[in-house]
């Protein structure tokens, strides 16, 4: 990317206290706690965000070395860009390293620590994980029973991921001469379709089933359609095949087979697909006085048991184990 650089019509903040860039940075891109810094120059942070439809993009200058170490984590996937000074990333047990010829695509659920160099300059991008698995689903017609996994490093020298990168620097140019793509929402709308696009052809785990393209929603029948908007506007209620029928003016058998011929899936199995996304939004930022129950019920599950068995195997923990690791880090 060459565009590197503040937002030229949107304001900038800047703070040398420690506290205050955290809270910032936590708001913008996700919570962290300020480890350590280079006590050889006064410590200065500016950063400048920007949002998209449900994207956001964070311009941010580090004055100094500074380590990162991530807190409570999110759901949302980030792209991280750098100007060339490098920024080590470490997942895990793996390093990830960005810089002017290497990007970065993760989330926060598995981040270590994230060393900043000093004078470095990165874009951010965040986009909620679940609007990343719908455009998925919008591109193919089958929702995602399993979680999208991207390859970490993106090279921004060759093939997709030299075109992302001309993507943003268009986008931060339209953004420094106009405001059509934040005040237009077909222009946002636009945009936003393009960008899930070209991250989606990005190395993950899902890009097989991707360009076979079986399916499209755009093309899917009314009755799916309108089954589905209103399963995703009453997820906290009870709702039943007779209310799908109703809403659908269809018969049963009718129901099922176009949902599996243009979906692959039932009407019950996307419904407790989005009953899942809800209740780890929830468990991923609790209220204080949250339990799993609560949370359960509030996302429109009945049966506790089968939620933790159904939630165990969706993301590879129980709800609880997601709701104390959250907890334990506010």
């Amino acid at each position: 990317m060459e565009f590197i650089r503040p937002f030229k019509k949107f304001p900038l903040f800047t703070s040398n206290v420690i506290e205050e860039c955290e809270a910032v940075i936590a708001n913008a891109l996700t919570d962290v706690t300020i480890l350590k810094k280079d006590t050889h120059n006064q410590f200065r942070i500016d950063l400048g965000t920007i949002e998209i439809g449900r994207m956001s993009f964070t311009y941010s200058f580090f004055k100094n070395n500074v380590m990162l170490k991530p807190g409570v984590p999110d759901d949302d996937f980030h792209l991280v860009f750098s100007s060339g000074r490098p920024i080590r990333i470490q997942i895990g047990k793996k390093l990830v390293i960005v810089s002017g010829r290497k990007g970065a695509i993760l989330n926060t659920d598995n981040l270590t620590r994230i060393e900043r160099a000093d004078h470095s300059k990165v874009i951010d991008i965040r986009i909620p994980r679940q609007v990343v698995q719908q455009h998925f689903e919008y591109l193919t017609g089958h929702y995602c029973k399993s979680s999208l996994d991207f390859k970490n490093s993106i090279d921004m020298t060759n093939g997709n991921g030299a075109m992302l990168g001309r993507m943003f620097d268009y986008i931060i140019q339209e953004l420094d001469s106009d405001d059509l793509l934040l005040t237009n929402p077909g222009q946002s709308r636009s945009i936003t379709h393009m960008l899930l696009a070209a991250i989606l052809s990005l190395p993950h785990n899902k890009l097989e089933q991707l360009s076979q393209n079986k399916g499209s929603s755009s093309i899917a029948p009314a009755t799916v359609r309108r089954a589905e908007e209103y399963m995703r506007a009453h997820l906290h209620e009870p709702i039943t095949i007779v209310d799908l029928l109703q809403i659908s003016d269809c018969s049963r058998s009718v129901l099922f087979s176009s949902f599996q011929n243009a979906r692959d899936y039932t009407p019950m199995e996307f419904l407790t697909e989005q009953r899942l996304q809800l209740a780890r939004k929830h468990l991923l930022h609790p209220k204080e006085t949250d339990t799993v129950s609560s949370i359960a019920t509030r996302s429109g599950f009945v049966n506790l048991g089968r939620f933790a068995q159904n939630y165990g195997k969706r993301f590879g923990e129980l709800p609880s184990k997601t709701l104390k690791k959250v907890k334990g880090k506010i």
